[in-house]
């Protein structure tokens, strides 16, 4: 009986040696073919061009000069802030030895403004995209809109959003283009944020600005604009299920040699 006891331990040691030789070899298997399994660290890649609004500036006409890579808008209607008619505001660079304040990344930002008037306005971008991508758009906006000629006054009522043509149109008052709600301006810089699925390889992107009363100052300040898309698959350290039954299968097939 302990001679059968005994071989039966063997028998039981062997098997159990062997589950762990297989289970070794499986893992040295999967760590040396990780670039497969483990898959990279995401990655973020951003689509927007000169979002920083760096130079150089285009003069489109005497008061409205913009840059590089987008083209300004404005209204000569009423706006969805007010119904009295919008005039045209101007457009001009804000550089960061003039006002530091008015600036978040590189050396310039864009501004719009109009004295004693209303306005609705900003600027656009086309941008090729990968169809069915998940983009995140984003701007950092900053208001001066006050009578008081203190530039960190913000005591008036001046506003932001972003829009979306999905389908590349540069017509930002279709009513095809979605836009976020508004979110009133102050003399902080904020971090405006929308997210969307791509329908087509070209899209639009707009920052808009608009006043609800005519003050003494109406000046909208545009910085750090993006339109990020993550790349690189899953996040780091997460174990693809694809990946998985690629791995196994190659393994089984080395057994079987």
């Amino acid at each position: 009986m302990s001679e059968l006891c005994y071989w039966w331990a063997l028998v039981i040691g062997g098997i159990g040696v062997g589950i762990g030789l297989v289970g070794l070899a499986l893992s040295i298997w999967f760590l040396r073919k990780n670039e497969t399994v483990i898959v990279g660290t995401l990655e973020t890649v951003d689509l927007v061009r000169n979002g920083d609004m760096e130079q150089p500036y285009i003069q489109h006409d005497g008061t409205t000069i913009v840059a590089e890579s987008w083209m300004p808008f404005f209204s000569s209607h009423g706006s969805e802030l007010t119904s009295q008619v919008c005039q045209k505001p101007e457009f001009k660079p804000i550089p960061r030895s003039l006002a530091d304040y008015r600036v978040v990344s590189g050396q310039h930002s864009q501004c719009w403004f109009i004295r004693w008037k209303v306005m609705d306005g900003g600027v656009y971008q086309q941008v090729e995209v990968p169809v069915g991508a998940m983009l995140t758009f984003s701007a950092h906006v900053q208001a001066w809109c006050s009578q008081s000629d203190s530039p960190l006054s913000d005591d008036g009522e001046l506003y932001f959003r972003l829009g979306i043509d999905r389908s590349g149109g540069m017509n930002p008052y279709d009513p095809e283009v979605v836009w976020q709600e508004w979110v009133r301006g102050t003399k902080n810089f904020q971090r405006l944020e929308m997210q969307f699925v791509t329908i087509a390889p070209r899209i639009t992107v707009f920052v808009r600005a608009a006043n609800k009363w005519p003050m003494s100052h109406n000046d909208a300040y545009v910085d750090d604009v993006r339109l990020e898309l993550e790349s690189g698959g899953s996040p780091s350290g997460e174990v693809t299920w694809a990946g998985l039954a690629n791995r196994y299968r190659e393994f089984a097939e080395l057994l079987g040699k």
